[in-house]
């Protein structure tokens, strides 16, 4: 082929347009440091360029979710170092307090100091970070603590964070828990109430409940009180998922959840215990979330409330129901049949009602409110009721206005014991109160609290208690006590076990705080106490202790 002088110019400049091509390509290189301006100029590379370009920016996020993680992590380790400092003079503080020989001002004057930690705790428990509470779960723009105070000081506090945990991604897959919510950081327990009763949560209560729990569920729409707060129900249309929500939508102080059971549980969100109670419906206690004791088989066949106790071979003497911060004296002397023991422990006024169980051969004593525990008792004890009006009985009274004369000799028996108590010299209430008292072992007598007479209360049970006049005397007739007791009701009944609840024990160290501080303000702190709040000081230093090391 013959090669003119147009193919070599062709070809000449051709071969300088790639020259001036790969000059001006290094010019780049070296003026901006890259390899290529375009994919197309180098596919592959490109395509790792971008994955390494991604590898970095990945790196630098994780570099700053790291640098961002352990701040985060310093200054909950620091606040809770001061927690716990502040903590360990409580502690201190407890020790000087429970010294019997302090006087009440200086126990108040500790008792400021306590208050001050609390609000200390406090403020350090509300830290923020980069305007993000530390202890607050996910709710990190909420304030996560708000202390209760009432008139007479500060009661607790109210957690209004949530329960979130704040993972960081630290590398590809891997992550770091930054946070401790508040209930991790500073309570030991939270306090929770879990029903007994399973049902399906979607499905109508009413149905389920009927003729199945004790006592019967009330079929009428109703309320009833979580925190104080009313909720309403209705049987007819409410199922468990609908009390949740209701509680949920209600009470900003608990929440209310459902397991994977079927079973209610209502959690505090304060450090006080959740307060749980009856209104017009009864189906928090219908689900059994208050104490209750059930009473064992008293045969007689199918009880009903016009069963007479003679049937039973139960004479009515006393019981004593017992709520943990409340004893409620009940006299069962005037009842006849069940219905007069059930009418009793109504107007006793305790938070606790009797009903005959669903098998029919028992009684049931339940709380109807939140209590701290339940527990009954006998009680050897003489109620003294007179026909006086209220008020006419009082340590002042003259035995003459009371139409005694001649008082004469009272005689008691008591354990096996009979006394004689000369009372000839007496002319006061208040000096045949004082005569029984000093020269009766085991017994204490006092003016009833109607002031209609003379109550006579055993130290023993295993015999019997008994008062009567001898001669003409007639103070035992005239002041109400000539009676005899003998009963052990409690195990008549067969309700000598406690009550029980599925209850978690909240414990935490705010409570411990204000109960500390309340019990210094009483002007009669009992060391014995102390000890406790001692004890349960050395609990929430290992909390914080764990938390730090956690952390």
């Amino acid at each position: 082929m013959r090669i003119t002088n147009n193919m070599i110019q062709t070809r000449v400049l051709a071969n300088l347009q790639a020259n001036f091509s790969s000059v001006s390509r290094l010019q780049d290189v070296l003026s901006t440091g890259r390899q290529f301006r375009f994919p197309e100029d180098n596919p592959i590379n490109f395509v790792n360029a971008l994955s390494l370009r991604q590898e970095l920016n990945e790196n630098r996020r994780y570099s700053r979710n790291i640098d961002q993680a352990e701040t985060n992590l310093q200054l909950t380790e620091s606040t809770l170092s001061v927690i716990n400092d502040r903590l360990q003079r409580a502690r201190e503080l407890a020790l000087q307090g429970s010294n019997e020989t302090l006087p009440p001002e200086s126990q108040a004057s500790i008792a400021d100091e306590i208050d001050q930690i609390f609000e200390d705790v406090i403020e350090l428990a509300n830290a923020n970070f980069d305007g993000r509470y530390l202890f607050a779960g996910d709710r990190t723009q909420t304030r996560p603590f708000q202390i209760i105070a009432t008139e007479e000081g500060i009661e607790g506090v109210h957690y209004r964070g949530d329960f979130g945990d704040r993972p960081i991604e630290i590398g590809q897959g891997e992550y770091l828990q930054t946070n401790l919510t508040g209930p991790e950081a500073f309570f030991t327990k939270l306090n929770e109430i879990t029903s007994s009763v399973a049902v399906d949560p979607n499905a109508l209560l009413e149905p389920q409940l009927t003729g199945v729990v004790d006592p019967p569920l009330n079929l009428v729409a109703g309320n009833f009180t979580v925190n104080g707060v009313t909720v309403n129900f209705d049987p007819a249309t409410d199922s468990l998922t609908d009390i949740r929500d209701a509680i949920n939508r209600s009470v900003d102080t608990a929440d209310a959840r459902i397991d994977e059971n079927g079973r209610l549980i209502i959690r505090s969100l304060t450090s006080q215990d959740v307060e749980l109670a009856n209104g017009t419906s009864n189906v928090l206690e219908a689900l059994d979330l208050f104490h209750r004791i059930e009473g064992g088989d008293l045969g007689g066949g199918p009880l009903t409330p016009a069963t007479t106790l003679a049937s039973l071979g139960i004479t009515g003497d006393a019981i004593v129901i017992d709520t943990g911060d409340q004893e409620y004296e009940i006299d069962l002397a005037g009842a006849t049949d069940l219905a007069g023991v059930i009418a009793a422990v109504a107007a006793s006024g305790a938070p606790v009602e009797a009903f005959i169980n669903g098998a029919g051969n028992g009684l049931t004593f339940s709380a109807t409110e939140s209590v701290n525990s339940l527990e009954i008792r006998s009680l050897r004890k003489i109620f003294g009721s007179t026909a006086l009006a209220p008020g006419t009985v009082n340590s002042g009274t003259t035995l003459a206005s009371l139409g005694i004369a001649s008082p004469g000799i009272l005689e008691i028996s008591n354990d096996g014991v009979v006394t004689q108590v000369d009372l000839t010299g007496a002319v006061s209430v208040e000096q045949v109160v004082d005569a029984i008292n000093s020269q009766v072992n085991g017994v204490t007598a006092t003016i009833n609290a109607d002031g209609t007479g003379i109550d006579l209360e055993s130290a023993f049970l295993s015999s019997s208690l008994s008062a009567n006049d001898v001669g003409p005397s007639t103070i035992a007739a005239s002041l109400g006590f000539a009676q005899t007791r003998a009963e052990d009701n409690a195990s008549d009944f067969q309700v000598t076990s406690p009550g029980s609840v599925d209850e978690v024990v909240g414990s935490n160290l705010f409570r411990n705080l204000a109960l500390l501080s309340q019990e210094l303000r009483s002007g009669n702190a009992d060391p014995d106490s102390i000890g406790v709040f001692l004890n349960a000081f050395e609990g929430d230093l290992q909390l914080v202790l764990r938390n730090r090391s956690i952390v």
